[in-house]
């Protein structure tokens, strides 16, 4: 999915001409000041932060060697974590650990580190790759329509927008059973 592209549909979403005669006639969207082209790059870092907490959690995994006892956050990605969940050690077996102000408090030697951390900030050209395909730059760019209407204070049309968003993210995540068809006996 490509930032831009969501940024147009979502100024075609909202009506906003003026944005949508950025993309037509400017080859670099960087040279263009605009208070709403701005402000919607910042809708699509929290609705990708939003669908990463709520709907499609990026887990991670990292291996560490823990000779301190503590494992800091630095040592395990350069995202932001936002919740840890579960530390193995070699052979693969749970082992308690404790999160505190300087990193993962855990056994000594190598830990497994399986975490969900929080997309990074994406701007004008950037492609966002962290999210599975089934997610679509039409159903992000709903949720950038819900964002910049509630920011606007346009709470009404903003809560509209927000169901779509959320009917299609539960659409996208929901689990889906497999058809069969039972043989049928014809006498």
């Amino acid at each position: 999915m490509e930032v831009n592209k969501i940024l147009k549909l979502s100024a075609t979403m909202l009506q906003m001409k003026d944005v949508e005669e950025v993309f037509r006639y400017n080859e670099t969207i960087e040279e263009f000041q605009n208070d709403d082209l701005e402000l919607l790059v910042s809708c699509v870092n929290l609705v990708c932060s939003a669908i990463a907490t709520d709907y499609i959690p990026l887990t991670r995994t990292k291996v560490v060697d823990n000779n301190k006892g503590v494992v800091s956050f630095a040592e395990i990605t350069d995202r932001q974590i936002y919740k840890v969940l579960k530390v193995l050690d070699n052979y693969g077996q749970k082992m308690p650990f404790k999160i505190t102000s300087e990193g993962i408090e855990c056994g000594k030697g190598n830990v497994e580190i399986i975490f969900s951390c929080f997309p990074k900030d994406y701007s004008y050209n950037d492609v966002i790759d962290d999210f599975y395909a089934d997610l679509t730059e039409r159903v992000v760019a709903m949720g950038v329509v819900s964002e910049y209407l509630y920011i606007r204070g346009n709470s009404d049309d903003a809560s509209i927008w927000e169901s779509r968003f959320k009917t299609a993210m539960r659409n996208i995540v929901r689990p889906r059973k497999e058809v069969v068809l039972h043989k049928r006996r014809w006498w």
